[in-house]
Parts: C-alpha cells; sequence; structure tokens
C-alpha cells in the first residue's frame, strides 16, 4: 500500500482519499479482512448482550439495597 493523501473536509479535518476497505486488495487480504471485520460485528454483538446482563443485575442489586436501607430506616424508627 502507498502513502495516502489527504484532503480537507468542510469541517476542516483531513480524511484520507480512500477507504482500505474499497481499494483494490488481493483476495488474501480482502479474506482476511472481511474475516476481521465478522469478527469485531461478533465481538460487539457479545458485548452488548453482556452488558445488557450487567445491567440487569445491576438494576436487582440497586432494589436490594434500597429494601435494605428501607429495612434499616424502619429498625431505627422502631428503636427510637
Amino acid at each position: 500500500m502507498g502513502k495516502q493523501r489527504f484532503r480537507p473536509q468542510e469541517s476542516g479535518a483531513a480524511r484520507p482519499e480512500a477507504d482500505c476497505r474499497t481499494t483494490m486488495q488481493p483476495p488474501q487480504v480482502q479474506n482476511t479482512l472481511q474475516k476481521i471485520l465478522e469478527a469485531t460485528e461478533d465481538s460487539k454483538n457479545i458485548l452488548r448482550q453482556e452488558i445488557g446482563k450487567v445491567s440487569a443485575e445491576l438494576g436487582l442489586l440497586q432494589t436490594g439495597h434500597r429494601k435494605l436501607v428501607e429495612k434499616v430506616d424502619n429498625a431505627e424508627e422502631e428503636l427510637n
């Protein structure tokens, strides 16, 4: 791959003229890039699922904590 030339965008930022996924590549390189992209998408989906699970667990912990705080508050009121 040669040097990439940059041209300014309207915002003034620079961007490459060609995306590496759309330039001509040998088939092996294209296949490797495709596998990397697919693995990246798979990883992102797995991470989204895990984030969902952790969020649900956090919600349960917050609910449990709130109930415990209420019980402690009630117990303190009964003692006073």
